[in-house]
Parts: C-alpha cells; sequence; structure tokens
C-alpha cells in the first residue's frame, strides 16, 4: 500500500489551500485588530453628499473663469 502517488501533482493544490487560508485569516485577523479607530470614526463621520449633482450636471457647467467672464460684460 503507498501513501503517496508517484506523480507529486496532488500536493499543489493542498499546498495553495493552505496558503489561500492563512492569507484569509491574516487578513481577517488585521482587520479585526486595527489600531486605527480615530481615523475611521473621523471618515465615518464625513458627509457623504459634496453639494454636486453628478456627472451629468457637470457638462452643462461652465468652468468658473467663463462664467466670471459672462458676468462681466
Amino acid at each position: 500500500m503507498r501513501l503517496l502517488p508517484d506523480s507529486g501533482s496532488v500536493v499543489y493544490p493542498i499546498i495553495g489551500l493552505i496558503l489561500f487560508t492563512s492569507l484569509f485569516l491574516l487578513l481577517l485577523i488585521y482587520l479585526l485588530t486595527d489600531r486605527r479607530r480615530d481615523h475611521h470614526r473621523r471618515m465615518e463621520a464625513l458627509a457623504l453628499d459634496d453639494g454636486t449633482d453628478g456627472p451629468e450636471s457637470s457638462q452643462s457647467r461652465q468652468h468658473p473663469s467663463q462664467e466670471r467672464q459672462h458676468h462681466e460684460l
């Protein structure tokens, strides 16, 4: 009775699974123990709306220097 087959190709998927699982666990531990709590609180407090209507309205708006020229006339 042989425990390992002749080719070592069966080992590669196992190594890949171990590497992926260890990387996933390390990333999960890093995210759960993140020390930058103040940064996260500051980012959570930022407003999502920046006062613009969106990309479709920016095409119809004039550049501020063009608006000034128009008002000066």
